[in-house]
């Protein structure tokens, strides 16, 4: 040990300094080592502290921006990001919707559509539409059943029919009348809050086309209709997954072919020119409008432009829908 006034070492059970003559106060070893015990005691509950506030920080960051990430996709919902996507969840349905840029097109039979137009798409007019959002897919039967209450099965019965054509929680729903439909998104506004609807006619071939994105391409995304579409060439007799074709400009799946979808709009045989700003289709009628064709058809009826109506009550096993989200 060493003097605490000299520095010089002394012998340790040493009563004075034999350099300095300063007494040395003698400390029991076992004082020593219950000092240091506390010490250690004290150490640790310290690290332990300050782990803990460590983790509560971390805690707090991930909380922060957990939430601060729905507040800004809220944001950009109500605003229209134009780069923003956002995922539905009420009712577990995880539905990812696509934002669509508002802008303007030409709607109809356009020279890309060749020679399969029908006399309804040949009044072609230019139309402005609003931005909206979109779903990715086609309703699955899993978020039709979460939303619903009723299987694909249930629909079947409904139908009058003992066929399927395709099941599975990720293909798309069918069998499912243009009430049915109507009411699906009447349910899921009334959950969120939000305004779902089927898309009118000009919205659907807005997102068809690719919006502002568009590529001037006869299918929803390509020119080449298998690249795109489950159609009656190419599908086997049956429906698929949703999204297993690749995307149109957009990202969105299926607009053509796999089911036939339902719009908002009533038919009419022909456009009207002055309706051009959002248009909505006639106030009243007796077929709403269906659009993209499906499994079994030709490939004509999966054109963007091409045309088609059932009563509102049809339920059938190649035509199902997908929502739209107004901001």
């Amino acid at each position: 040990m060493k003097c605490p006034k000299c520095g010089n070492e002394i012998v340790y059970d040493s009563v004075f300094c034999e350099y300095c003559g300063t007494k040395i106060d003698i400390v029991d070893d076992q004082e020593i080592k219950k000092n240091r015990k506390k010490f250690l005691k004290v150490l640790v509950s310290t690290l332990i502290g300050l782990l803990a506030l460590y983790l509560l920080f971390v805690i707090a960051v991930h909380a922060f921006t957990y939430y601060q990430e729905i507040i800004d996709r809220e944001a950009q919902f109500r605003i229209g990001n134009p780069h923003a996507y956002y995922t539905e969840t009420a009712f577990d349905v995880n539905m990812k919707m696509i934002w669509v840029e508002g802008g303007d097109f030409m709607m109809g039979c356009t020279s890309e559509q060749g020679n399969d137009c029908g006399d309804d798409e040949k009044n072609v007019r230019r139309v402005t539409v609003d931005g909206f959002y979109i779903g990715m897919l086609e309703v699955t039967q899993s978020q039709w059943e979460k939303v619903m209450g009723t299987s694909i099965y249930q629909q079947k019965s409904k139908a009058n029919t003992n066929s399927t054509y395709g099941v599975g929680p990720d293909y798309p729903m069918y069998y499912v009348s243009w009430e049915e439909a109507t009411e699906f998104c009447r349910l899921l506004s009334n959950k969120t809050g939000r305004t779902y609807t089927l898309p009118t006619e000009a919205q659907w071939e807005y997102a068809a086309r690719g919006g502002k994105k568009a590529d001037g391409t006869k299918y929803a995304g390509s020119n080449v209709i298998d690249a795109v579409a489950w159609y009656g060439n190419n599908s086997g007799s049956t429906s698929h997954v949703c999204g297993s074709k690749r995307a149109n400009a957009l990202g969105i799946y299926d607009m053509s072919g796999n089911v036939w979808e339902w719009c908002k709009d009533w038919y009419a045989s022909s456009y009207v020119s002055y309706d051009t700003n959002n248009p909505t289709g006639p106030s009243s009628g007796y077929f709403p409008v269906n659009r993209g064709g499906g499994w079994d058809t030709l490939a004509p009826y999966c054109r963007v432009a091409s045309r088609f109506c059932s009563t509102p009550s049809s339920r059938y096993g190649d035509l199902g829908f997908r929502v739209v989200c107004i901001p």
